[in-house]
C-alpha cells in the first residue's frame, strides 16, 4: 500500500523547489511533443524567479507535494482563465507536476484530488485544465480522473514561433 504523500500550501521559499519540478517534468513530459531546443533551454535559475514573483502576488492557489521532505511535485489551481467561464462558477488546474523519478506513486493523483477540494472549498462547481492534445498520456491521466473533454481548442505559442495546439478538459466538483 502506498503512503499518501504530504500536500501543502506552498510558501515563496518553495520557488526553487516548484522551479525544479517544472524543468525537469517539461524536459521529460513532453520530449518528442516540444522542440529539444526548447527544452534544453529551460533555466531553473529564470524559473525561479517567475515563481516567486508569481508566489508573492498571490497568483492561484499553489500546493506543493513532499517525500521525506523534498518538494516532489507541485500544483497551482486559479479561478478560470477562459473567457467562457462563468465567474466564480469555474477553477481551473494552471499545471500538475510530479518530477519524473516520483512518476507513478499516486502523487499526480493526490495532487489532482486536493486542487478539486481546494476549489470546491472556495465555492466552484466545476474546474478545467489545458494540455497538449499530443500528451497522450497527461490525456489518460485527467480522464482517469474524471475530466472529460470539452470543446476548448487554443493555440499555444513557444518562443520561436513554434505553434502547439492545447485542448481543454472539464470536470464537476
Amino acid at each position: 500500500m502506498q503512503r499518501e504523500p504530504k500536500i501543502r500550501a506552498a510558501t515563496i521559499e518553495d520557488a526553487a523547489a516548484i522551479a525544479r519540478v517544472v524543468v525537469e517534468t517539461w524536459q521529460a513530459a513532453y520530449r518528442g511533443q516540444i522542440p529539444d531546443s526548447h527544452l534544453e533551454g529551460l533555466n531553473i535559475a529564470e524559473r525561479t524567479v517567475f515563481f516567486e514573483k508569481e508566489l508573492s502576488r498571490g497568483f492561484g492557489h499553489f500546493l506543493v507535494a513532499e517525500e521525506a521532505g523534498e518538494v516532489v511535485g507541485q500544483c497551482c489551481v486559479s479561478p478560470s482563465r477562459d473567457q467562457d467561464a462563468e465567474n466564480g462558477k469555474v477553477a481551473e488546474i494552471i499545471a500538475i507536476y510530479v518530477l519524473p523519478a516520483f512518476s507513478g506513486r499516486g502523487i499526480g493523483t493526490a495532487l489532482c484530488r486536493w486542487a478539486k477540494e481546494t476549489a470546491l472549498k472556495r465555492g466552484f462547481k466545476e474546474m478545467t485544465l489545458w494540455t497538449l492534445d499530443s500528451n497522450a498520456p497527461a490525456r489518460r491521466f485527467y480522464e482517469a480522473r474524471g475530466f472529460k473533454l470539452d470543446a476548448g481548442t487554443k493555440m499555444f505559442k513557444l518562443a520561436g514561433g513554434v505553434e502547439l495546439k492545447e485542448i481543454r478538459y472539464r470536470t464537476t466538483l
